[in-house]
């Protein structure tokens, strides 16, 4: 398709920032668009009328129900997850003793910033 400032016929170029050229390339623009547009209706039309006459293709209706499957699956797990995360951080906790750890921290830090002559 040829350009719309461009033309065969030397003598009618037009000055490239025109107002002239500058609304012609925008009215070649819209029926550019609104030729994909109707082009996209189209393809949709046919898509649309073929599955009403041939149905879905059976591979396409197999990946769909192999990934409904996969996630349903996944949705199913979530609660032995979340069980696991949840016994694996309790276990850890009573097993390190983090909290006995920081109490015993915490008075060395206070003893020795209020009792400044500790272990006199």
């Amino acid at each position: 398709r040829q350009h719309p400032l461009h033309t065969d016929d030397h003598h009618h170029h037009a000055h490239a920032g025109s107002a002239g050229d500058h609304e012609r390339l925008e009215q070649h623009e819209e029926e550019d668009s609104e030729e994909d547009l109707a082009e996209i209706h189209l393809r949709r039309r046919q898509r649309k009328h073929r599955a009403k006459v041939e149905g879905t293709p059976q591979s396409v209706y197999v990946s769909w129900i192999k990934a409904e499957i996969e996630r349903e699956t996944a949705c199913l797990e979530l609660p032995f997850t979340t069980m696991l995360l949840l016994c694996f951080a309790t276990l850890a906790i009573s097993y390190t003793g983090q909290d006995t750890t920081n109490l015993i921290a915490k008075s060395f830090e206070t003893d020795l910033m209020n009792n400044p002559k500790f272990a006199w």
